[in-house]
């Protein structure tokens, strides 16, 4: 697979799910916000950074199978 296939696959996997909320913002280890789209994960991520937190991540939860 060469590179421009695989940034293909991995662009639609983003559109697929970056919608749904099920993304998590951590701060300093602690799970401070759930059920949050990407955009918003990745808006409250920013202002945690700019606020002087460097230990900031973004997690997204796998949906449940059933």
């Amino acid at each position: 697979m060469n590179l421009f296939n695989e940034i293909e696959r991995v662009t639609k996997e983003i559109y697929k799910w970056q919608d749904t909320k099920n993304f998590v913002v951590w701060v300093g280890g602690c799970e401070e916000h759930s059920n949050l789209t990407y955009p918003q994960a990745l808006a409250l991520r920013d202002e945690y950074l700019e606020d002087g937190y460097d230990d900031v991540h973004i997690d997204r939860v796998e949906e449940e199978t059933k």
